[in-house]
């Protein structure tokens, strides 16, 4: 069966800076707060499969970034 792309949300812990965004193949970055008012960046964007979402976590975790969240956000 062949994967249908989706859009995900992936938030990591503290503001991480503009530059990283090229590094994530298309998805956006912003910074934000969460409820309590600490620092979270925001990752949105479209993902093809999972074979790119695999991709995009490694660097994740190679630049040593706290992964909050991951959630897919259906249309």
């Amino acid at each position: 069966m062949k994967e249908k792309a989706g859009r995900y949300e992936i938030r990591l812990k503290d503001h991480v800076d503009e530059h990283w965004e090229a590094r994530f193949e298309g998805m956006k970055l912003w910074a934000t707060f969460d409820d309590n008012g600490s620092p979270v960046s925001l990752l949105s964007g479209l993902i093809a499969d999972q074979s790119q979402l695999h991709s995009i976590l490694t660097r994740i975790r190679d630049a040593g970034m706290t992964i909050i969240s991951i959630i897919r956000v259906d249309e």
